[in-house]
């Protein structure tokens, strides 16, 4: 029950080590309890591997965890990523489906490996997994570490621009699954499919609201409305889309740790945090606790 001397404050996006997070589930729950924060998501990029934990975790802490997934779809224009809210870890498709995508991040992972060669940076799989031998979900961001602990660039920023961003000289474009399968995907392990900060498609007014239901034609739920990359006034914008559209609406700050030092844990309303009144209650309904 929220009030204004206890809110229930919440943060519904957020990754761990298990994907290019820099904290173990363990850590982040500890450190959600320690801010007071009462309801979170673990959604990590294609792997559930975190959510058991942080459950297990957050049952010791008084703190509500729902199990959650994030998916990256075709898109041109900008990025779309499609979170999974409320699935079911265990459903045997989805486990094949994400064993499927960690086969199509290695062959990334290889061919991006292999570009640095060709520039004369070497470095190896084998050197990225002894730097992060708990993660099973690797992917660019444990590379760009990788060139910052070897000097071959001064931080994480300059890495992207340099050499791992869809300018850099080492880039790879990652090949997803459209936008219907990911959401069919997700329903069919008992999850609803919710669009991860809508800003990261480039689109504004109507092009922006056309998108989204086409979106909503092939069965999306909800909407990301607060998002730590929205300005104050794209909040509102999106939270009338949803409010004229029947959608769902999530907050989330896409915490990753120190891997993203401007993205605080539990801060997504342009500078503030969100109280669980802010949301749509079918989404908290989907915690485990």
């Amino acid at each position: 029950m929220t009030n204004k001397n206890n809110p229930h404050w919440i943060d519904l996006h957020l990754h761990t080590n298990n994907s290019d997070g820099t904290l173990s589930s363990f850590e982040l729950v500890n450190l959600a309890a320690t801010q007071n924060i009462k309801t979170i998501a673990i959604t990590d990029h294609d792997t559930i591997d975190g959510v058991k934990s942080a459950i297990k975790e957050g049952k010791k802490r008084n703190l509500d965890v729902i199990p959650g997934i994030e998916i990256s779809s075709k898109y041109t224009g900008g990025t779309l990523h499609i979170i999974g809210f409320g699935i079911d870890i265990g459903a045997p498709e989805l486990l094949k489906n994400l064993s499927q995508f960690q086969n199509i991040r290695k062959h990334r992972n290889d061919k991006i490996i292999s570009r640095l060669h060709s520039l004369g940076i070497g470095i190896s799989v084998d050197e990225i997994m002894h730097a992060n031998p708990m993660i099973k979900s690797l992917g660019r961001p444990h590379i760009a570490s990788l060139l910052v602990k070897k000097g071959v660039v001064k931080n994480m920023n300059q890495a992207f621009t340099q050499y791992l961003g869809k300018n850099g000289t080492a880039f790879v474009e990652k090949d997803v699954i459209a936008s219907d399968i990911t959401i069919r995907m997700i329903h069919d392990a008992g999850g609803m499919a919710i669009l991860a900060h809508p800003a990261t498609l480039n689109l504004t007014g109507h092009s922006f609201t056309d998108y989204v239901k086409k979106l909503m034609r092939v069965g999306l739920d909800g909407m990301e409305v607060y998002s730590s990359s929205h300005t104050a006034d794209q909040i509102q914008f999106y939270k009338d889309v949803c409010l004229k559209n029947g959608l769902l609406i999530s907050a989330g700050s896409d915490f990753h740790g120190s891997i993203k030092k401007n993205v605080s844990l539990g801060i997504c309303n342009n500078g503030s945090r969100i109280s669980m009144g802010m949301v749509s209650n079918e989404l908290i309904a989907l915690a485990v606790g």
